[in-house]
């Protein structure tokens, strides 16, 4: 007001907003100072915000474009106005307000039908604008179907000209790009619940879709076996509509989605999708292509959890010899065909060059790989599984102990590859002598099996198997029992009545022994020990978890074992699911003493739980399982899962012999 001349007055709510006086004080003082000068001030604006405007006559520059803008700016202030030539240049310099940002994409139609959600819309404005460049970032929750996706679009359309670039859910810049990276998960599983409701599964755009395959990727690693699962179903029918059943990234997709029916335990779909597969790929493209061999990986996967073992060894030895010869020895597809190839020989007994392809694999994995590598990590459970069978236990806990530890502070307590380097080390720790340990960290692997992962698991079942061999042999035969005919009902559930298992490859018990005291029982609760006897005076043999009976053999000179084939699953991560199942024949537990028809089992002490509130049957009493003791000696008490009673043989089973727990010696499982 000092100065002599017109005064311009540019309104900005931004002004308003940084000072610290209310829309109130500024109308009093615009009163107070415009009223009796009304014809030196000029006031324009160019946003739709409420602001102070007493006194003043305001004009609009916002409702046009930057050229009538001009036009109306130089009136008010009265000056001539000339239009410049128009150029077809890029414009330079400030962009006008209500010019639409350059970078535009992605943005749904206006819907003028959308209406409300008005303070909504002004908190959210406020919370970006107030927040710092690096913080401001702001996420929608609710159900599906509330309008999260209108309200977004509207704030786009009502503030847009306020940014520099508006793009639908740039969800794909947030993509880390390596799911097999643990580091990374927390990431994968924040971007995960968006998926469906930023479009991904609709987009064409390629990196949206490889966001989705990513994501995929670390639900099967992570262990999110049904969440994954879910995902890939919505997402198949999309694809092959928008992008054709021939597309690469619909062959990506099919790589996922049978890993994740794997793990689930649904065996006979992965192997009609993955036979499928490998017939087209080698009739589209021959038999030296890398897609192909990845879906013949899978398959012979399959095969093997089918128990059809030659099968998956020939397609495995031809897969390893295809990788070595297109992509080398040390890459990762090599070495992971070389670990999967040594699961073939391990479950046809062939532990002896099973050793040697796991310690090939590891030794490789550790130097190319980070020692804490997942991969690595899975190499190392791999190489103690094989020294578990040929009988060197020491050697196998010195690898698998510390390998656990890492395993825990890596991928986290619960991770289903966590569970199962701890089950390796109970096995490990028990058949080494330390029985007590051995019990006491089985039973809390079977617990957190059953809470993560589900009673229908395949780790969950082979966790059971172990722990009711480990209580039959330490006398609780009603436990052992319970877990015996659950496991087993669950195998009829998942396989069918008949199970997937050759005549040649699995001898039946003999008649007579079922419900009898040396019944065949599902487990790795030790070897044949000295006084270890069935009522007819001949040796007992007991079962490893996750095998079928076999006769007892000492190794051969060569270290190889002597014993039948059996089933002992470890497939690299990419190409397996779960273990293969034990033959439910095999889970037969003891029924009663002197040929007496077995007793009927007691309820098992569990939660109700799971899908139509069928009982978690699995669920065993929940006694801390560092609360068992398991003595060694005849007549010591037993406090674990039943009444405490002694191991001396009861009344009326004279002659029935209860030896104290076997010691170390050859492996026979």
């Amino acid at each position: 007001m000092l100065a002599e001349g017109r005064i311009l007055l540019l309104l900005s709510d931004w002004y308003f907003r940084l000072g610290p006086r209310t829309h109130d004080q500024w109308n009093h003082a615009l009163r107070t100072v415009v009223a009796p000068n009304t014809d030196r001030f000029a006031a324009v604006t160019v946003t739709d915000a409420a602001m102070p405007t007493a006194g003043l006559n305001v004009t609009e520059l916002g409702v046009a474009g930057p050229r009538e803008a001009e036009r109306r700016l130089l009136a008010r202030l009265g000056t001539p106005y000339s239009a410049a030539p128009a150029t077809a240049a890029e414009p330079t310099g400030p962009r006008f307000p209500r010019d639409q940002p350059r970078l535009w994409g992605g943005v749904p139609r206006r819907n003028i039908r959308f209406t409300g959600r008005e303070g909504a819309l002004s908190e959210t404005y406020h919370h970006l604008n107030g927040a710092q460049a690096s913080a401001a970032v702001l996420r929608l929750l609710g159900m599906s179907g509330v309008g999260k996706t209108q309200t977004a679009a509207k704030y786009v359309y009502r503030f847009g000209s306020e940014y520099s670039r508006v793009a639908r859910r740039a969800l794909a810049n947030s993509d880390p790009g390596r799911p097999t990276d643990t580091r990374l998960w927390p990431r994968y599983a924040e971007l995960v619940p968006h998926l469906e409701a930023s479009g991904s599964y609709v987009s064409t755009h390629g990196a949206v879709q490889r966001l989705v395959l990513n994501c995929l990727r670390y639900l099967f690693l992570s262990g999110e076996y049904r969440t994954g699962l879910q995902i890939a179903e919505r997402v198949t029918p999309k694809w092959h509509e928008l992008l054709g059943p021939t597309h690469p990234r619909v062959w990506d997709l099919a790589y996922h989605h049978v890993n994740l029916l794997r793990s689930v335990g649904r065996y006979a779909e992965a192997e009609q999708l993955d036979r499928a597969a490998a017939d087209h790929l080698r009739a589209e493209r021959g038999e030296h292509d890398l897609d192909l061999l990845r879906a013949v990986t899978g398959l012979a996967a399959d095969l093997r959890a089918l128990a059809r073992y030659d099968e998956a060894l020939d397609l495995q030895q031809s897969v390893l010899r295809e990788y070595t010869d297109l992509v080398g020895e040390q890459d990762s597809r090599t070495l992971g065909a070389l670990n999967n190839l040594a699961v073939s020989y391990r479950v046809l007994g062939r532990y002896t060059e099973a050793l040697e392809m796991d310690r090939r694999a590891l030794e490789a994995r550790r130097e190319r790989l980070r020692p804490r590598h997942n991969w690595t990590l899975f190499s190392e459970i791999n190489y103690a599984w094989d020294l578990r069978l040929l009988g060197r236990y020491e050697e196998a806990i010195s690898i698998q102990e510390p390998s656990v530890e890492v395993h825990r502070d890596v991928m986290v307590p619960d991770n289903p590859q966590t569970l199962r380097a701890e089950h390796n080390l109970a096995m490990c720790l028990y058949r080494q002598g330390d029985r007590t340990r051995g019990v006491t960290l089985l039973g809390d692997v079977l617990e957190r099996c059953e809470r993560v992962l589900g009673d229908t698991d395949s780790l969950t079942l082979m966790a059971a198997s172990s722990y009711g061999c480990m209580q039959r042999e330490h006398g609780d035969l009603d436990l052992a029992r319970r877990l015996g005919e659950r496991v087993l009902d669950r195998y009829r559930e998942m396989l069918g009545p008949r199970p997937p298992v050759r005549r040649r490859q699995l001898r039946q018990p003999r008649a007579g022994t079922a419900g009898r005291g040396g019944a065949a029982v599902v487990g790795d609760a030790g070897r044949r020990g000295a006084g270890h006897h069935d009522r007819r005076g001949r040796r007992a043999a007991p079962m490893d978890a996750g095998h079928r009976p076999q006769r007892h053999r000492d190794p051969q000179p060569d270290g190889r074992p002597g014993g039948r084939r059996r089933a002992e699953p470890q497939d690299q991560p990419p190409d397996r699911r779960g273990p293969v199942p034990p033959a439910p024949v095999g889970a037969l537990v003891p029924g009663g003493a002197r040929g007496r028809p077995a007793r009927a089992a007691r309820p098992a002490a569990g939660r109700e739980g799971g899908g139509g509130g069928a009982e978690r049957a699995l669920r065993h009493p929940r006694l801390p399982a560092r609360a068992h003791h398991l003595g060694p000696l005849p007549g010591q008490a037993v406090l674990g899962l039943r009444e405490p009673r002694a191991l001396a043989p009861p009344p009326g089973r004279a002659g029935r012999r209860f030896a104290p727990p076997p010691g170390p010696g050859p492996a026979v499982g």
